[in-house]
């Protein structure tokens, strides 16, 4: 890629802010790293815990790392869209890239922890168990491939989708929008089948009822996220105009996916 074209890139448009738009940069940014703080606590307090009782690191714990990082640049990243012309009634090159780039990484990330929840049941469960968790998690990363793949695709009859920086194949739009919403339906699916899961495993314990229902709760609480990502996946849908709160509401979306 030129130089030239490369400056492009990493340099903020102009001051061009469409005054019609609410801009949610800050309270994006205090919502979006607010919750990258906890869940960054969280998972170093995982690590610690079983590096200090020297139980060492086992395969989630490297999945939810290798998640953690893609969360890491995805945040960073939507941070910068806010901060550098996203706001706007249209969007150069350059936003169009960053706006491909946090898409997938949002996919690739909410696979990825789904994906370390899974693994973490399989040390749990044996047998046809174990069989459907393995089906739950090559589906879901198999979906995050092709969805990141279609999402830089061409789109068949727009010309506004014929640009250098996407791949040398189209797609029809209804196609496009019909496998985005079912794989978001179905990761919603996934998140209501890993928070019923531990009922299943440990409800034959040998454990007091009142601490079975404890360990069920506290490892169902993907049972939250799933209800949260059902309002947000029906609401981006049908429910988000382009007024002059078209972007606020994108913000929130943003901040939602890390909930």
């Amino acid at each position: 890629m030129p130089l030239a074209q490369n400056v492009k890139m990493i340099i903020p448009r102009k001051e061009e802010l469409d005054q019609d738009y609410v801009n949610p940069q800050t309270e994006l940014n205090i919502g979006l790293w607010t919750l990258y703080a906890g869940a960054t606590a969280f998972l170093a307090l995982r690590i610690w815990i079983k590096v200090t009782r020297r139980h060492g690191l086992w395969w989630d714990d490297h999945i939810l790392l290798l998640s953690w990082i893609v969360l890491t640049a995805n945040n960073a990243i939507i941070s910068v869209e806010y901060a550098t012309g996203y706001v706007t009634k249209t969007w150069d090159d350059r936003m169009h890239i960053l706006i491909n780039i946090t898409s997938c990484g949002t996919v690739i990330g909410q696979a990825w922890t789904k994906t370390a929840f899974a693994v973490t049941l399989l040390k749990l469960t044996k047998g046809y168990q174990q069989w459907g968790l393995w089906f739950c998690m090559g589906t879901m990363n198999l979906w995050a491939l092709f969805r990141c793949i279609f999402q830089w695709a061409k789109v068949c009859d727009k010309p506004s989708y014929d640009v250098w920086y996407r791949l040398n194949f189209c797609i029809g739009w209804t196609f496009r929008d019909n496998f985005k919403e079912g794989g978001n339906v179905y990761n919603i699916i996934m998140d209501f089948v890993f928070a019923v899961f531990p009922w299943f495993i440990t409800w034959n314990l040998d454990m007091r009822k009142a601490e079975k229902v404890g360990l069920c709760l506290t490892m169902s609480l993907g049972m939250i996220v799933a209800i949260v990502s059902a309002v947000r996946t029906g609401w981006k849908d049908e429910g988000n105009d382009k007024d002059r709160y078209y972007f606020e509401r994108n913000a929130h979306s943003n901040i939602w996916v890390y909930k």
